[in-house]
């Protein structure tokens, strides 16, 4: 297997993550994880090795995992099941979601392997860019549809230049309490105002240090790069996993 440094292996760190995430949104985008799996196959290969198809690329895969076999065990069951499911031309309803099972099974597993192989991790190299945000006219319907898309447990939220976190169990009260109709009308700005909420109570963790003696925190880092409205990155509890 060709041997990859800490620049490589977050590469493919995002983009099992990004495909993962795909999958979670759509169950029919499961073969977004197999298009994944043939990248990083083709560049596990040994220079004027040559193979092609999920198959081939398996014993790759193997010698990536975490030297397990209950891990190695759990990862041929779901990459078989996975492969079948490719090859099979019933690709929506039931047979979609099977599928996506699989595919989501089988990225945490390569995702936690690349996490253990990385020398020396900085956030950086585990952190998420392309961060998602709400500003102040975002309405709650949109909040709350973007939490449940994408599984989020906070959302970062900007106003007046600076940066918050809105929680799930925050949108989640804030949707009970008002009608259909405020729900879809009414800016996040407007809300907070109206309950007349303390922004400071939603303050988010900011750091950009190396991952060594770091404690873990409870809630999301926001991480950005020369000034506080420069946000490039996002670091949640579950990305230490």
């Amino acid at each position: 297997m060709t041997p990859m440094d800490n620049k490589q292996y977050a590469y493919f760190l995002k983009r099992l993550r990004e495909a993962r995430y795909a999958v979670l949104e759509d169950a029919e985008n499961f073969t977004e994880v197999c298009f994944v799996l043939e990248e990083l196959g083709v560049h596990l290969l040994k220079k004027g090795e040559k193979k092609s198809g999920l198959n081939d690329y398996k014993p790759k895969f193997q010698e990536l995992l975490i030297q397990d076999n209950e891990v190695l065990e759990l990862f041929n069951n779901h990459f078989e099941k996975l492969r079948h499911a490719r090859n099979d031309q019933a690709h929506r309803g039931v047979c979609a979601r099977n599928a996506a099972q699989h595919a989501v099974k089988i990225s945490i597993i390569l995702e936690e392997s690349i996490m253990s192989a990385l020398d020396k991790p900085k956030l950086g190299h585990i952190m998420i860019d392309n961060v998602i945000c709400v500003e102040e006219y975002t309405k709650l319907a949109k909040i709350r549809e973007l939490m449940l898309r994408y599984s989020f447990s906070y959302i970062p939220y900007c106003s007046e230049g600076k940066y918050y976190l809105l929680s799930d169990f925050y949108i989640a009260e804030l949707w009970n309490s008002y009608s259909i109709n405020e729900r879809y009308t009414k800016s996040i700005q407007e809300i907070i105002k109206e309950k007349n909420e303390s922004l400071e109570e939603m303050k988010y963790f900011e750091f950009n240090i190396e991952l060594n003696g770091f404690q873990i925190p409870d809630k999301p880092i926001l991480i950005y790069q020369n000034s506080p409205d420069n946000i490039v990155g996002i670091l949640t509890p579950f990305d230490f996993l």
